[in-house]
């Protein structure tokens, strides 16, 4: 659809940063008051509304992403990492030269990727405090918009790519929320 919109000359706007501000533009402003539907400074009241309410959507989210990372992720994959480590220890205990190569490597992956959910967890509560005390500029509803699009949802995008490759890997009676396939499929 993409290609067929740009041959038909019309706008791509992936986002709501990038598509709201179409609704200030002096056409759209000439439109709604010409048909009675809002005068310029209610279209621009709105405008400012819904950036202000997208904002606080996505920070609302980046909290929970970051929160539920936190206390149910990040416990499980050191639960799973502690007992793929017990098991190891206790094998080499019990015999004496055995080749635990393969178990060894499952507990360097889960290890790998515990520190990538610890950085990218760390990354996102940066980057939303990070706004918090930037200075106010002359639009600041749309530079906050545009940072949560460009900056937020990037990193609560990566934690959620970490926790999708624990999830696969992690043992189902330690995983505390629901896993893709149960929600898919359930059996």
């Amino acid at each position: 659809w993409h290609e067929e919109a740009s041959r038909r000359g019309l706008a791509n706007l992936k986002n709501l940063p990038e598509a709201l501000p179409v609704l200030i533009e002096p056409e759209a402003k000439e439109l709604f008051e010409r048909y009675g539907v809002f005068k310029e400074d209610e279209l621009v009241s709105r405008y400012h509304i819904l950036l202000e309410n997208y904002c606080k959507v996505i920070n609302v989210e980046s909290l929970l992403t970051s929160s539920m990372a936190m206390t149910m992720i990040l416990p499980a994959a050191i639960e799973y990492q502690t007992r793929l480590a017990t098991a190891i220890v206790q094998t080499k205990a019990a015999v004496n030269g055995i080749n635990l190569a393969h178990q060894e490597n499952m507990l360097k992956e889960v290890s790998d990727r515990i520190a990538r959910l610890k950085t990218a967890i760390e990354v996102l509560d940066m980057l939303r405090h990070e706004q918090r005390g930037e200075e106010h500029i002359e639009d600041e509803h749309t530079a906050e918009a545009k940072y949560y699009q460009q900056r937020v949802i990037p990193a609560m995008n990566e934690v959620r790519a970490v926790s999708d490759e624990l999830e696969v890997m992690i043992d189902d009676s330690i995983w505390p929320l629901p896993k893709f396939r149960e929600i898919l499929y359930i059996y």
